[in-house]
């Protein structure tokens, strides 16, 4: 395992591995590189649906799910087979 501090207030994944890149990530995965960008642009400052929404963006025809995790709040947000419209909404009680 090889564990990457994070420089922003964000964390990103994405299925693949950074860590055993030997050249620019960017060529290997351009949808790390397009989210990294966007949260830098804005400090890392959206809201649960502009994050579903950028995921969106960088989905492939073969995405299965996406999950923004609200730590914050104690909710797990998750879209299954690419339908954005339709997030499951997981309450980890933080009550």
């Amino acid at each position: 395992m090889v564990v990457i501090p994070n420089e922003g207030n964000w964390q990103i994944a994405t299925n693949f591995l950074l860590s055993e890149a030997w050249t620019d990530f960017a060529i290997h995965c351009g949808r790390y590189e397009v989210i990294k960008d966007r949260l830098e642009k804005i400090n890392g400052d959206l809201n649960a649906h502009q994050a579903i929404s950028l995921l969106d963006d960088v989905s492939q025809s073969h995405t299965q799910w996406s999950v923004v995790y609200r730590a914050s709040v104690g909710e797990i947000w998750v879209v299954m087979g690419r339908d954005y419209k339709q997030i499951y909404k997981i309450d980890i009680g933080f009550d």
